[in-house]
């Protein structure tokens, strides 16, 4: 039996990432509110897929 490792994978940091990322988009323009709405949005679409990842691995 192999023990799985405990650190953090790739895909799981460049989730973390992308969330910082679109976050940060959308205080970038927080002028327009259409920059949140782009940043909130691209926030929920990177963190569905990765979940709808996890859980078709399983």
């Amino acid at each position: 039996m192999t023990a799985k490792p405990s650190g953090l994978r790739k895909g799981e940091v460049a989730y973390i990432i992308a969330i910082v990322v679109g976050l940060v988009i959308g205080v970038l323009i927080k002028r327009i509110r259409v920059g949140v709405m782009i940043g909130v949005v691209l926030c929920l679409l990177i963190g569905l897929s990765t979940i709808f990842r996890f859980i078709s691995k399983k």
